[in-house]
Parts: C-alpha cells; sequence; structure tokens
C-alpha cells in the first residue's frame, strides 16, 4: 500500500464524492422511485474478480458512483410512502460526512470526549422532546429493535432479580418462566428481540385487540405475583394506533411488571401538543424504544433505547478489561455495542437545527398530510381502513386483487412509492407520511398518478 499515493489522491477523491452526494439530493427530489430496469442490470458489474493490485481511489468511487447512484431506490423522495422510511435532513448528512472524517469512537470518554459530549446533550435533549421523565438515560444503537433488546435485557434481569434470581451469576437456565404480554398487533422486530433475550413463543400472551390495532383495555388478562414484562405499542406499524398506555400501567404496576413501549415511529407523538392525547401515561412506563431514522430523518442506522434506572441496564451490560480506561458513565456500559460509529452526531444535528418547534412541526406536518390523502382518497370512493390519527393511512380500491394490482403498477410508474398490506384479512395499499420535505403538492401530484392507474382497471 503506498500511504503518499492514497493521501495524493484524497482531497479529489472526497470532493467528487461529495458532489455526487450532492447530485443525487437534488435529483432525488424529482426523479422516479425505482431503479430502471437497465440499472438493476448493471449492479452485476459490480461482481468482478477481486482485484490483485491497488486501484485509483478516485476511480473506485466513480465505478461505485456510477452504478449505484442509478440504481439506489430513492426512499429519500418527498413521494416515498411505502415504509415508515425517514429522508435524511440536509444537516444530518453534512453532520455524518463530518463524523466519518473524524472517525470517532463513544465508547469511553478516554477514546472520543468529543463523540461522548455530543451523545450526552443529545440524551439530553431528547429526553425533554420526548417528555420522558428527567431521570430517563439514552443508548444510542442501530434501531429501535436493537433498543428493544437493550430495554429487555433489562427487563428479563430486574424482573428475574424480583424473585430471588441473579442472571449474572446463574444465568438463564433454570430461571422462573417469566411472562410476557403483548398486543395481538405486536411488531415482528418485538418477537425477535425478545426471542433474542431468550423469551420463547410458550411465554408469550397475546391480548386481542381493537378494530384500529390497539390492546382493549377490557380484555387484559389478569396479573398474578410472578415475573412480568408487558410490550406496549406506540404506532401501529399499519394504523398507527397506540396501546391505552394509562389503564395498562396502573395495572400492571401492582404486580411490578416491567412496562417497555415500542415506539419506533410513534414515540414522536410526544413532541408535538396536538398529538400528545395519543400519548396519556406512557411517562409512567420504565423503558421505551425509538428510531431517530424515522421520523427524526437522520441517515440509516440510529435508533434509542430509553429507561428510568439505568443502574439496570448496566448490571446486565457493564464489561470490564485490564487495558480499558474507563469512566463512571461511559456509554459502552451501557449498549451492546462495544466498537459503533458515533451515531449520535447527526441526532445532535438535527436536534440543534429544528428546536423545540421544528421537531414539533415535522411531525404535525406528516400527520396532517396523512389526513390530507385520507380527504382526497375518501373524495374519491375509497375505502379506508383505519382511524387516522397519525402518519398511515390505508386504502383499499375494491377487491384484493384489484388492490395488489394497483399497488404494483404504481410502483413501476415511478411517481410515487407505495407498498401493501394484509388489514384483518383484507389486501390494502399502505401510505406512510414521514419524509421531511413532502409537501400538499407532492400528495396531489401522487393521488394524479395513482387515479390514472386506478382507472385503468376500472
Amino acid at each position: 500500500m503506498d500511504v503518499h499515493k492514497i493521501l495524493s489522491e484524497r482531497d479529489e477523491t472526497l470532493n467528487y464524492a461529495a458532489q455526487k452526494a450532492i447530485d443525487f439530493l437534488n435529483e432525488a427530489q424529482t426523479r422516479d422511485i425505482e431503479p430502471t430496469e437497465e440499472a438493476l442490470r448493471n449492479l452485476s458489474l459490480l461482481d468482478t474478480p477481486f482485484p490483485e493490485t491497488p486501484i485509483e481511489s478516485k476511480k473506485v468511487i466513480q465505478e461505485l458512483e456510477g452504478i449505484g447512484s442509478k440504481a439506489a431506490m430513492v426512499t429519500i423522495s418527498p413521494r416515498f410512502f411505502g415504509f415508515v422510511t425517514g429522508a435524511n435532513l440536509p444537516v444530518t448528512v453534512a453532520a455524518q460526512w463530518l463524523a466519518a472524517a473524524w472517525d470517532q469512537l463513544p465508547n469511553m470518554a478516554v477514546l472520543s470526549p468529543l463523540a461522548c459530549k455530543l451523545e450526552q446533550v443529545a440524551e439530553k435533549w431528547l429526553v425533554d422532546v420526548l417528555q420522558l421523565p428527567k431521570e430517563t438515560r439514552c443508548s444510542f444503537v442501530t434501531g429501535t429493535t436493537t433498543a428493544d433488546m437493550v430495554c429487555l435485557l433489562g427487563a428479563r434481569n430486574h424482573v428475574l432479580e424480583q424473585y430471588g434470581w441473579d442472571i449474572q451469576t446463574n444465568g438463564l437456565f433454570g430461571a422462573p418462566k417469566i411472562r410476557v404480554l403483548v398486543g395481538e398487533e405486536v411488531h415482528t422486530t418485538m418477537l425477535r428481540a425478545l426471542r433474542a433475550v431468550g423469551i420463547g413463543n410458550a411465554q408469550i400472551e397475546k391480548i386481542p385487540v381493537d378494530g384500529n390495532g390497539a390492546i382493549d383495555a377490557n380484555k387484559l388478562p389478569e396479573f398474578r405475583d410472578e415475573p412480568t414484562i408487558i410490550c406496549l405499542q406506540a404506532g401501529n406499524v399499519d394504523s398507527g394506533a397506540f396501546d391505552p398506555f394509562d389503564t395498562i400501567i396502573d395495572q400492571a404496576k401492582k404486580y411490578n411488571a416491567w412496562v417497555h413501549i415500542d415506539g419506533a415511529f410513534g414515540l414522536w407523538a410526544a413532541s408535538n401538543p396536538g398529538l400528545k392525547y395519543l400519548m396519556k401515561g406512557f411517562e409512567k412506563a420504565d423503558s421505551w424504544a425509538t428510531d431517530a431514522h424515522k421520523w427524526l430523518n437522520v441517515p440509516y442506522d440510529s435508533g434509542m433505547a430509553f429507561y428510568k434506572d439505568e443502574m439496570v441496564i448496566k448490571k446486565a451490560l457493564t464489561l470490564k478489561g485490564n487495558y480499558l480506561v474507563q469512566g463512571n458513565d461511559d456509554p459502552m456500559n451501557r449498549t451492546l455495542e462495544t466498537s459503533r460509529r458515533a451515531r449520535g452526531t447527526e441526532v445532535w444535528a438535527a436536534l440543534k437545527s429544528l428546536g423545540r418547534k421544528g421537531v414539533s412541526d415535522m411531525i404535525g406536518k406528516s400527520c396532517d398530510l396523512a389526513k390530507y390523502f385520507e380527504q382526497r382518497l375518501r373524495e374519491e370512493g375509497f375505502e379506508i381502513f383505519n382511524k387516522v390519527e397519525l402518519n398511515q393511512v390505508m386504502v383499499s380500491f375494491g377487491s384484493d386483487e384489484k388492490t395488489k394490482a394497483v399497488i404494483k403498477a404504481i410502483q413501476k410508474e415511478g411517481t410515487a412509492w407505495f407498498g401493501g398490506t394484509n388489514w384483518h384479512g383484507r389486501e390494502a395499499m399502505r401510505i406512510s407520511t414521514v419524509g421531511w420535505s413532502t409537501t400538499k403538492e407532492d400528495i396531489d401530484l401522487s393521488m394524479e398518478a395513482l387515479l390514472k392507474i386506478v382507472n385503468q382497471f376500472n
């Protein structure tokens, strides 16, 4: 490896990449969302033999950009509604570029006082804007699935300790059985997180839900004196529904159950005064999980685990090593990862840029656009399946076959991109309004394209 050659190429390579990234961000506002068939075929050009000798760095980036930019799914488009996918605010992209150049490791303050300080400030701001209890701590992780795991590891150990079992010493085998309660429409990643912490399907009881997908508080099973974890949901992934936190948590706490709330996107409703009614009682839970790469619109690989009692999490995750120079509050003792990128940098940048009003307005605008989408669809006589209170809309165009055909056709048409789901036995097109740059004009453009597609099947 020729170090001098790499250094001599560095500036030209980075400048080229930065300009091409800016070009992509600009084009994303108007270009078709799905890549063309030609662009997808060209992905095969990446599948070459491993090079025997070094290649000039700019040439590598030119090849990557030439193939990759055209083949990328434009999920940052203002008309991408297929999943609850954020659209990277410009300030967060710039912050990520800086963080990548700094290459900081925020596991111990001695390794990166900068990255650890950014996370400390971002944590304080997150607890504030999400209206969480003041003592709440935060771990920066890859996403909500990992955040759920962090919280559930603490929950598992804590509820077992209440019944005399020290999992740190004895492990999980032979421990008292943990009872876990979830809603019938619990997100599948929560079930994966439960499996990952050693809780199998036989330990999980599903509570019936109402017509909008929220737990029916009138059908709660009887709580008993036993190790218990209850996992609630802020934002059903299809309907956007919220479980009745206030009622359920009050009952659960009579039996010292640990209450965890999966709020991958719905937790952000707490930041908006007009949506806070959906969150009534959520602050009485023990832990919460959410994503920044959804509604906060930072680049991907950014989630947060929140918990009231940091010592519970530290007991589950603290590690020691003779070579480590550890402080009292090093992040590595509250996450699953010892090595990780400084993902708190983009979170800090987003919050600093938006402020309290900007976060609230961004969340509120998404919900207003979902209601506008619902209004436009109802005006055309289409059936809406859910009560639209958040950012999710489910619509049918008649038969299941027609609905699926419309979804497939609109995806190929290019103007907008919608996904599908099966809601209580019927096929639906699922609309998620999440991206910061989406406007009413984007909804109107999408409706125009959608109506042309629907009319082809009449």
